[in-house]
């Protein structure tokens, strides 16, 4: 993870949780993770800003998965989600809908 984003976490989050995977302080150089900092009233429009400068697949980590995944199949964004209201079927679904990127209905 890079430094900057480890000592954000650091400052702003309250009981952060952090993973690492493969060799600690590397990149996979086909992963690119950004962070935005926005308004909260500002963040609908730029997901979408964000998801048209980077082709699919996309993964989003957010609080609300189902809010958020909603407003993306509203705005006619392809999406699949996983989050708590779901059932273990459906997670596994959603899942392998998204490595084989289909749209989950």
């Amino acid at each position: 993870m890079p430094t900057q984003i480890l000592n954000f976490t650091k400052c702003a989050l309250l009981k952060h949780v952090t993973v690492n995977t493969g060799t600690a302080g590397t990149a996979n150089l086909s992963v690119h993770q950004q962070v935005v900092l926005v308004q909260e009233e500002s963040k609908n429009v730029c997901l979408l800003e964000c998801l048209q400068k980077t082709a699919p697949p996309i993964l989003i980590y957010c609080v609300d998965g189902a809010g958020v995944l909603y407003f993306l199949l509203i705005k006619g964004v392809e999406a699949v989600g996983i989050h708590a209201g779901m059932d273990q079927k459906e997670s596994v679904y959603a899942i392998s809908s998204f490595k084989a990127w289909k749209k989950m209905y």
